[in-house]
């Protein structure tokens, strides 16, 4: 029977829930610490990488400044989403008792895409980052011609 929005599967379904959310909220807060961090690593060493190209006798081509912005922005980005995921993770799960039936559904996918969202960049960032590197390197590197 259904009371005021109340019922005893949705009661169970909100423990079941909460259990599911409670175990993914400590991994996905380390996961957000984690990551926020290294976003923020990221930006600082692509600021020096540019200072450091910028005063090497070498030519870089366009492209590498290109890759080094996207890097930069993509690090921005996924710093952003790793406040916000936080955000969603901290919010009270239990406390709620007349929210509608698809609040937790959708609170627990949002979370969980964010996840996802921030895991993703900081992969692509890392990629991206080793590919400035390199070129960085061949450039620099002499050749043993001379």
């Amino acid at each position: 029977m259904l009371v005021l929005g109340c019922s005893k599967e949705r009661s169970t379904g909100r423990q079941q829930f909460s259990i599911y959310f409670s175990s993914f909220q400590s991994s996905g807060l380390y996961l957000e610490r984690a990551i926020a961090t290294s976003s923020g690593t990221t930006l600082a060493l692509m600021l020096t990488l540019v200072g450091l190209v910028k005063r090497l006798d070498k030519d870089f081509n366009r492209q590498m400044y290109q890759t080094a912005a996207l890097i930069i922005m993509t690090s921005a980005v996924c710093l952003v989403a790793s406040i916000v995921l936080p955000l969603t993770l901290t919010l009270p799960v239990s406390k709620f008792d007349w929210v509608p039936n698809n609040y937790f559904p959708r609170l627990y996918n949002t979370a969980f895409s964010l996840t996802v969202l921030v895991s993703a960049l900081s992969v692509s960032i890392i990629l991206m980052f080793v590919g400035v590197v390199v070129s960085v390197i061949w450039k620099i590197t002499p050749s043993e011609s001379t």
